[in-house]
C-alpha cells in the first residue's frame, strides 16, 4: 500500500507541481516600490500639560477662612511653585518628545527611500532580464526556465536538481533533471 501510494504520487508530480503554485511571470518577479506609511506611535500625541487644577489648594472654608487667609496664601503659592515646576518639565519632556519625532521621521525617511531604490534597482535588473530573455540570450533563458522548474511543488525526499542550458541556435531548452532511483 505504502509502495502503490507513493508510485501515485510519483505519477502526478508534473501535474500536481504545475497545478499547485503560480508560474513565476517576470511582473511576479519584481518587488513593490512601495514602504509601510509612517508611524508615530505614542511620540505622535502631544503630552498632556499640567493643569492647575491638579495643583491648585482647597479655598478656605468654615474654619479656615475666620482663622484667616495666610496659611491659604501659602499653600497657594506652594502650589503655584510646583504647578509651574511642573510646566518646566512638560515644556522641556515635550521638547524632547518632538526631538524623537523628528529624529524618527528622519529615519523612517531614509529608510523608506533607500527600500524604495533598492526595489527599483531590482525592478530594474528584472526588466533587464526580460529583455534579455525575449532577445534569446542563453543564460536568460535558461535562468528562467530553472526559476519556473523551482517553483514546482515536489514530493518530499523527491530530487529536484536541474540543470538547464538553451540553444539559440535550433531554440532548444535541454534539462537535465535528476530523477529518483528505481527502488
Amino acid at each position: 500500500r505504502a509502495v502503490q501510494d507513493q508510485v501515485t504520487e510519483l505519477d502526478g508530480v508534473l501535474a500536481a507541481g504545475t497545478r499547485t503554485s503560480p508560474l513565476p511571470t517576470f511582473r511576479s518577479l519584481k518587488q513593490q516600490e512601495t514602504y509601510p506609511p509612517f508611524d508615530a506611535g505614542s511620540l505622535g500625541e502631544p503630552l498632556p500639560p499640567p493643569l492647575w487644577e491638579q495643583f491648585a489648594p482647597d479655598p478656605p472654608s468654615g474654619f479656615r477662612r475666620r482663622a484667616g487667609s495666610a496659611r491659604y496664601v501659602r499653600e497657594e503659592q506652594e502650589a503655584r511653585a510646583a504647578f509651574d515646576g511642573a510646566r518646566r518639565r512638560h515644556a522641556a519632556a515635550e521638547i524632547r518628545r518632538r526631538e524623537q519625532l523628528a529624529e524618527r521621521q528622519e529615519d523612517y525617511r531614509a529608510a523608506s527611500a533607500e527600500a524604495i531604490s533598492q526595489a527599483r534597482e531590482h525592478n530594474e535588473g528584472i526588466d533587464e532580464f526580460a529583455r534579455d530573455f525575449r532577445a534569446g540570450d542563453s543564460e536568460s533563458v535558461a535562468r528562467f526556465c530553472t526559476l519556473v522548474l523551482d517553483s514546482s511543488a515536489y514530493p518530499d525526499d523527491f530530487p529536484h536538481q536541474t540543470r538547464v542550458i538553451y540553444r539559440p541556435e535550433p531554440r532548444e531548452v535541454v534539462v537535465e533533471w535528476e530523477l529518483p532511483p528505481q527502488s
